[in-house]
């Protein structure tokens, strides 16, 4: 899997990274990312308070889910 995400990132060369954006609305954006061309998406974990990072957390599991 690894060398699989290695092969992706030199292929593609663009990485999306996004802070502070939850839920539906990143799955929307990682929706119109993927329709503009932009295959890989970095979603940073915010710092500023645990329910923050829980939201991060179910944010990646909802894209997990919805887009593999």
């Amino acid at each position: 899997m690894r060398e699989q995400i290695i092969e992706k990132i030199l292929n593609d060369k663009v990485i999306a990274i996004v802070r502070g954006i939850y839920d539906e609305d990143c799955l929307n954006l990682a929706r119109a990312l993927h329709e503009g061309g932009v295959n890989l998406l970095e979603c940073t974990f915010d710092q500023k308070s645990h329910e923050e990072r829980l939201r991060t957390v179910e944010t990646v599991k909802l894209l997990v889910k919805e887009l593999g």
